[in-house]
């Protein structure tokens, strides 16, 4: 992954080869995927919703209006929240790793507070599922991992910052490449990445107070983990009356951060459908 991200932006070859060797470059790379995902987000999904009901009564003509108001609200929606732009960066994450991750969950901070669904691209590098699995369909997990400050913490999970009072935990793991420190290298991308000309120090802070470094902002390291579970339960037969045990699939929610166990739900108690959102 790290190779294609440095061929992709016509850097494969960095610091490590004597200067004396040819290094031979594609710069054809980045335009082709670029004109690619281009063309690929000129059709951009549509949603149809069809009832369930009785077709040709009452009952279903009054829900096929809903679903045609529901297709309206949705694609307002789509707009609103710029979900295009996070499918076009999958598409970039398709043809740079050979994988692309979307994510549709609730974010209660959007239309004013009143929250909405929306779907967001999960960078490859943090997300580890069961490697078991050979599709989406027979997984048993997905872990997710994400840094946040602990403002953000504390804004996703209410009260979860208080744990962290004293400074976050930040655990080793993958680094998603960027244009800024490279593949592979480094601290991942921030706002303030250095100095700034004529400044010498890549620290700030109070007039007389010690400085201190964009990197040493204390974050966390937020686990974001959904297990597949089942439940066995007795149904009756309704022509034999034999008793029959049935399994039911669901899934759970656990997000860690340190220490701490941040929340712990069924996902039943999230949305209706009870499945992952990736």
């Amino acid at each position: 992954w790290e190779r294609n991200y440095k061929a992709l932006y016509n850097d494969y070859w960095g610091q490590t080869r004597a200067t004396w060797l040819p290094s031979p470059s594609l710069p054809e790379i980045y335009p082709i995927v670029d004109a690619l995902v281009a063309w690929e987000s000129d059709q951009r999904p549509r949603y149809t919703i069809a009832p369930q009901a009785l077709p040709h009564s009452d009952f279903a003509r009054f829900f096929e209006d809903l679903a045609d108001n529901l297709e309206v609200v949705l694609d307002a929606s789509y707009q609103v929240n710029d979900e295009e732009g996070q499918i076009a960066i999958a598409e970039w994450d398709k043809y740079v790793y050979g994988t692309g991750i979307l994510k549709t969950t609730w974010d209660m901070t959007l239309a004013g507070g009143l929250g909405d669904a929306i779907t967001r691209r999960v960078s490859p590098f943090a997300f580890y599922p069961d490697p078991q699995a050979t599709c989406m369909e027979d997984a048993n997990y997905f872990i997710e991992l994400r840094r946040m400050s602990i403002q953000e913490l504390d804004r996703r999970y209410p009260g979860a910052g208080d744990l962290f009072s004293s400074g976050g935990t930040d655990i080793d793991s993958d680094r998603e490449p960027n244009q800024i420190t490279g593949a592979g290298e480094g601290e991942p991308r921030r706002v303030s990445p250095g100095n700034i000309s004529p400044n010498t120090s890549a620290s700030y802070g109070a007039p007389g107070k010690a400085g201190v470094r964009v990197t040493d902002i204390p974050g966390i390291t937020v686990l974001e983990c959904w297990i597949r579970q089942h439940k066995t339960y007795t149904a009756t037969e309704i022509n034999t009356r034999e008793s029959i045990k049935r399994v039911k699939d669901e899934w759970r929610l656990v997000v860690c951060a340190g220490n701490h166990v941040i929340l712990d739900t069924p996902a039943s108690d999230l949305w209706s459908h009870g499945g992952h959102p990736y």
